[in-house]
């Protein structure tokens, strides 16, 4: 997987997991609500964790999460073009 499809899944999964967790608080029900937190929350940390996992330069491994802003175009750590 390559670091702009790893970028797109982790805001994909956060939006979703905010989602479910927002259906959660619109329920009437206590057991719904519960169900619906814990599932946003696995959604959420799932993306996160892949982020992690595989949101690193593809030359020095070198993890991007910390990049503020868009995707950049070239590593922070060993300055080598990121796109393909």
């Amino acid at each position: 997987m390559n670091d702009r499809k790893s970028r797109f899944l982790m805001i994909v999964g956060f939006v979703v997991g905010i989602l479910v967790m927002a259906l959660g608080l619109i329920s009437e029900s206590e057991r719904l609500l519960a169900v619906f937190m814990i599932a946003g929350s696995v959604i959420f940390f799932a993306a996160l964790i892949q982020a992690c996992i595989f949101y690193r330069c593809p030359h020095c491994n070198h993890s991007l999460m910390h990049v503020r802003g868009g995707i950049p175009d070239y590593c922070p750590n060993c300055g080598k073009e990121l796109t393909e």
